[in-house]
């Protein structure tokens, strides 16, 4: 039978240290790698979209557009590439008038060379505060402006380390995320869920710690929850949701070695 819309299940492979787990993952994409990696590792994931991500346009918007394109930035910094979808047709143009690229994490890195054609100048390992700290200080008679595109709910920590750095900073809102439609969880997933069926939940973003809370709940006691990087696992703590462990890179192969801690420890110290 195939899955619900909004919902997708891969079964594991039949051996590595995640056999016989069943992990809900938060997110819905495809392709996914972390989803592919969970599998490979032997789990059977079942992934639930819990956000829905919607573009926004606005007179902001257009203006850091015309400036991107006119180069009138130096950098553009991109935490996604749903912000980064906001800009992608200028990309290579700006690029080549001398404005750099900077992304957060390989995954976006990898949309900027398929989508906007172009390879970004500089890669954040992951999260927004290890691209604060490889940014490079406003120096001489530089161009002082950095456009990051980012979602409206994004937390401050990226344009305030940058302007920390000596940067005018523009974060315009490309996007925003709002929970899914409950008529979106199908029956089934939410019933397992809240019977404490699943041996692990996975969140990948902070947005979706709300959205959890409003369509399925709280967490069983017997589920652990494992999430990517720091501030996901801040905002489950102050919503009450413990957290099992973090991974601190979204990368398949340590997201899938921080559900191999919590589920299967003794392989996960190998």
């Amino acid at each position: 039978m195939s899955a619900p819309e909004g919902t997708d299940a891969s079964r594991g492979q039949g051996e590595g240290p995640l056999v016989g787990r069943r992990i809900l993952l938060g997110r819905l994409k495809e392709p996914d790698a972390i989803a592919l990696a969970l599998t490979e590792a032997g789990a059977h994931v079942d992934a639930l979209a819990l956000t829905v991500s919607l573009p926004l346009e606005s007179p902001r918007l257009d203006q850091a557009r015309t400036d991107l394109g006119g180069g009138a930035y130096a950098w553009v910094v991109l935490s996604s590439w749903r912000g980064a979808r906001a800009v992608a047709p200028l990309l290579a143009d700006a690029h080549a008038r001398g404005t750099r690229i900077a992304t957060v994490g390989a995954a976006t890195a990898r949309w900027i060379k398929d989508c906007g054609k172009v390879a970004p100048d500089l890669i954040g390992q992951g999260s927004a505060a290890a691209l604060v700290r490889a940014f490079p200080p406003v120096t001489g008679n530089q161009r002082g402006r950095v456009l990051i595109p980012r979602s409206a709910i994004a937390p401050p920590n990226l344009p305030d380390g940058l302007s920390a750095l000596g940067w005018s900073v523009d974060a315009v809102d490309a996007y925003t995320t709002r929970p899914a439609t409950p008529g979106d969880i199908p029956t089934d997933l939410a019933d397992a869920y809240r019977s404490g069926h699943f041996d692990a939940l996975l969140l990948t973003a902070s947005s979706q710690v709300p959205a959890l809370l409003t369509l399925l709940g709280t967490p069983p006691p017997t589920t652990p929850v494992a999430t990517i990087g720091a501030p996901t696992a801040d905002t489950a703590r102050r919503q009450g949701i413990g957290v099992a462990a973090h991974a601190d890179s979204p990368g398949p192969d340590a997201v899938a070695r921080a559900l191999t801690d919590i589920l299967s420890p003794t392989q996960g110290q190998q």
